[in-house]
């Protein structure tokens, strides 16, 4: 074998390649610019080319290292060659600007409207329909972006490779099971799901600023985060306590990112989409559900316990149906495009109650790839909380003895694949911590 074509090396390659590449990739996301997309193609070029991808399936297949270094050289194509397509994506919400008459005359972006609707009760109507007005090229991007998806997905069919979610989930399971829980709640239109989504009518003792020094004093007794070098991003603007929760699922995710199992070989150590990552980072958030974490880190009394709780309940209940809705528009927009416009039509005004404007859901629910990893992951970490907490007591996000579990956990590979049984424990268990709190 030539020293070019020796496995270490591909890894090697990779490990100088992915940190840059999910650097640009958050940068692509956040502004939509066309120099972030030619900065990522060019820094997957021999990473993300068939070329590595062929020489890579010549290894032999006892070799330890081909499948992890096929799963990521695939990513690092879909990233390179749908670079343009997802810019396209961002570009559509961050930088077209469309006229609007109401409720502000102006000319805003889809993401500037989409804030003002969030972040403005008395407007969000008024806001939500301005998007709907103008968000048909945003529509179009979406659906361009999956038909390129599928196009690739054709055109490496020959090579046998693992394309597309790296485990497999019937999202409707999770929506059947919580259904009851979710029509109790009533919501009948976008304008309250949203409103309901935010959580700003949940009484806590949250920091008056949401930054990441905020958030990791509630983990400073028990160290879990000191000595980690963690990089979680952009804190999402505080809108209401859902903003607290997402911003634990990105410290949750980042945390697993610092503490990846230590390995010579990149490939080993992570996983192309990211389940692990998803997994921690929904395990801190369900953490606010806790009676202790309440009391003790968001200064919830006894008398409000019990309000506060079904509060959060509710967040995470509309939290995990929108997580499985987005992993069923990924499933159907991977399969074709009219399974992708069929899930636009009968699944999502099966799951919500209601129908919702394809540009509305293009910008609010639009389908990633990862989609079923963030599903699968709220499973997971949902089994994990409740055996952390019969083992351990509710109290285990200060017991040392957990904490240094999580840190075990976190630093070395799953033992094994995903299985059913375990999707259906994690619906379990998610369904019984929210019905502990909704009852």
């Amino acid at each position: 074998m030539a020293v070019q074509d020796d496995p270490l090396t591909f890894d090697r390659d990779l490990s100088r390649a992915l940190p840059t590449a999910r650097r640009l990739a958050r940068e692509l996301a956040s502004s939509g610019a066309e120099e972030h997309g030619e900065a990522l193609r060019a820094t997957l070029h021999t990473v993300g080319s068939r070329q590595r991808l062929e020489r890579i399936q010549e290894l032999p297949d006892d070799d330890p290292l081909r499948q992890p270094l096929l799963g990521w050289t695939t990513v690092a194509i879909e990233w390179r060659v749908n670079a343009h397509a997802r810019g396209a994506v961002f570009r559509a919400y961050r930088q077209q600007r469309h006229l609007v008459e109401e409720p502000r005359p102006g000319a805003y972006c889809l993401a500037d409207m989409l804030g003002f609707a969030l972040s403005s009760e008395t407007e969000r109507r008024e806001w939500l329909a301005a998007f709907a007005r103008s968000a048909e090229p945003l529509a179009d991007a979406v659906s361009r972006y999956w038909d390129r998806w599928r196009e690739l997905g054709e055109r490496l069919a020959p090579l046998k490779l693992p394309w597309g979610a790296g485990v497999v989930v019937q999202p409707q399971a999770w929506l059947d099971q919580s259904r009851d829980a979710y029509e109790a709640l009533k919501l009948r239109e976008l304008t309250t799901l949203l409103t309901q989504s935010l959580g700003a009518d949940i009484v806590a003792g949250w920091p008056a600023q949401l930054t990441w020094r905020s958030l990791e004093r509630w983990f400073q007794s028990g160290g879990l985060l000191t000595g980690l070098a963690l990089d979680p991003g952009q804190p999402p603007r505080a809108l209401g306590a859902s903003s607290f929760l997402r911003a634990l699922a990105r410290l949750g995710a980042a945390f697993a990112d610092a503490s990846a199992p230590s390995s010579p070989c990149f490939c080993l150590g992570s996983e192309p989409l990211g389940l692990a990552r998803r997994e921690h980072g929904a395990l801190f958030a369900l953490l606010p559900l806790g009676g202790d974490f309440a009391r003790r880190q968001l200064d919830v009394p006894s008398g409000r316990l019990a309000d506060y709780r079904r509060g959060v309940a509710r967040l995470l209940l509309l939290g995990s149906r929108l997580a499985a809705v987005r992993e069923a528009l990924r499933s159907a927009a991977a399969r074709s495009a009219s399974a992708f416009r069929d899930a636009y039509a009968t699944t999502l005004p099966e799951a919500l109650g209601f129908e919702l404007h394809r540009g509305l859901t293009s910008a609010w629910l639009r389908p990633e790839v990862d989609a079923a990893e963030r599903h699968v992951g709220a499973l997971l970490a949902a089994t994990r909380y409740l055996d952390l907490r019969e083992r351990h007591d509710e109290d285990f996000h200060r017991n040392p003895r957990a904490l240094e579990e999580l840190r075990h956990v976190a630093s070395v590979p799953r033992a094994s694949p995903v299985t059913p049984d375990d999707l259906l424990r994690g619906q379990s268990a998610l369904a019984r911590l929210l019905g502990e709190a909704l009852d």
